[in-house]
């Protein structure tokens, strides 16, 4: 079989354009499904928002971790932060009160250092292509 061929047939490319839009579209509708799902049982965004920094607090201005661990015991954070970055991310202010895991019903919580954990692992996986990126460029 010669790989070549396959490449630069004609129908490669309508098939491959199929795959990638199905892919696409399949993802979109599973983020979609979640996202109703949540919103059906009423748990809002704010939730995984507070998840991702390990923020307790009923409210008060929230810190954005670079990285840490979260002590779900002790409901503290241990790690490098940036004071109110969560705040500033959502409201623009960096004294602005975010809504924490507090709260919030302990049934309605995800396991958070879970969370914290993958969202920060996600968050460094983007910027170390981004930067694999610019320096291919």
């Amino acid at each position: 079989m010669d790989f070549w061929a396959m490449v630069f047939n004609p129908s490669s490319v309508d098939r491959l354009s199929h795959a990638i839009i199905g892919g696409f579209l399949s993802g979109s509708f599973l983020v979609l499904s979640v996202s109703a799902r949540c919103l059906l049982k009423g748990r809002f965004v704010e939730i995984p928002k507070a998840a991702f920094e390990g923020h307790y607090a009923a409210s008060g201005p929230a810190d954005m971790y670079l990285l840490g661990r979260v002590d779900t015991n002790t409901q503290h954070v241990t790690g490098l932060s940036i004071s109110g970055g969560l705040s500033y991310l959502l409201h623009q202010d960096f004294n602005a009160p975010v809504r924490g895991l507090n709260s919030f019903r302990p049934e309605d919580r995800p396991p958070v250092n879970f969370v914290f954990q993958t969202y920060h692992l996600m968050v460094a996986i983007g910027t170390a292509l981004i930067g694999l990126t610019l320096v291919a460029a």
